[in-house]
């Protein structure tokens, strides 16, 4: 991924099974520590299994979230994670990182 690109989808990949959630909140951390938070219909679940560069993911378990122009501003090392919600829980990933260049 590139600066300056959008309509990238990013999939998170998670071990439980995201369905039931009414909440799902990606929280992206860039280089300069400013957050990008996605939350509420910008973040889905899919039923279908995907394929990705990083594996495959079942169907229910990784959340989907396409950025939009002006998200991806800068360069180096981002980090990322997901939190879901529901009535008495709620549970926070380990953070996964990526790379955006110039």
């Amino acid at each position: 991924m590139n600066v300056g690109e959008y309509g990238v989808v990013f999939v998170f990949g998670s071990s439980y099974t995201l369905t039931g959630y009414s909440d799902l909140i990606l929280t992206f951390t860039k280089p300069s520590g400013a957050e990008l938070v996605a939350s509420g219909a910008d973040v889905t679940i899919n039923a279908a299994e995907r394929t990705t560069t990083a594996g495959v993911f079942a169907g229910n378990t990784y959340a989907l979230y396409t950025f939009a122009d002006g998200d991806v501003d800068e360069a180096g090392v981002w980090s990322v994670r997901l939190t879901f919600q529901d009535t008495g829980i709620q549970l926070i990933s380990l953070p996964a990182t990526f790379t955006v260049l110039e």
